[in-house]
């Protein structure tokens, strides 16, 4: 198809989030799409709703929008109807937007992109159960907590299918900061081999 002059921005739609043990060809014909159409001279804006994949990587579009594509609405029963009210604040200042949808129903806008490909609903309920059970004492330790959690909700699990670039920027981003022995909740992130103990697994030795 011959490149058509009379188009100068291009609007990318992504794939969304990619399900464990899904294929990822949706997003893998995305990104080339991305860097094919950059190739060619057009202006690109993506909007994905996922931000834990390579379509997100700062190079592949000028401007990138990391937002639901479709709006999740979120019922809740009436007296933590009047909660969720209580604590709209908070969710706006980690980065959940959420908005009144009627009189038990409330609206997710937007989700912080740590959290990759967990959904608002989840975090929506996570936040409500803290403050509810008064987990922490104060807002500012109720942030702390929620943000912990995020951090727990986006971390890479096992089986997730990771392409080559997405690892090689994973451990990058690892190599780069100072890196604690144990997750938020006290779970071991990382085990040190001896050279010895990796000779054994491979029956090198």
């Amino acid at each position: 198809m011959p490149r058509r002059n009379d188009i100068h921005k291009i609007l990318v739609i992504g794939s969304g989030p990619i399900v464990i043990g899904q294929a990822c060809e949706f997003d893998y014909s995305g990104t080339q799409a991305c860097k094919a159409l950059r190739e060619e001279g057009y202006e690109i804006v993506l909007v994905n709703s996922n931000p834990a994949t390579i379509m997100t990587d700062p190079g592949l579009a000028q401007r990138t929008y990391i937002e639901p594509l479709i709006p999740e609405v979120v019922e809740f029963p009436p007296a933590e109807a009047v909660r969720v009210r209580e604590i709209l604040p908070l969710f706006d200042r980690i980065g959940l937007e959420v908005e009144e949808f009627g009189e038990r129903s409330f609206r997710i806008r937007a989700v912080p992109a740590l959290l990759g490909t967990v959904d608002g609903r989840t975090l929506m309920r996570d936040i409500l159960d803290a403050v509810s059970a008064g987990a922490t004492p104060g807002v500012e330790e109720t942030v702390q907590t929620v943000i912990a959690s995020m951090a727990c909700h986006a971390a890479i699990k096992a089986h997730q299918p990771l392409q080559p670039e997405q690892m090689t920027r994973l451990l990058e981003d690892l190599y780069r900061q100072e890196v604690p022995p144990t997750c938020p909740h006290g779970r071991p992130i990382r085990v040190r081999f001896r050279l010895a103990d990796l000779e054994k697994l491979f029956q090198r030795r």
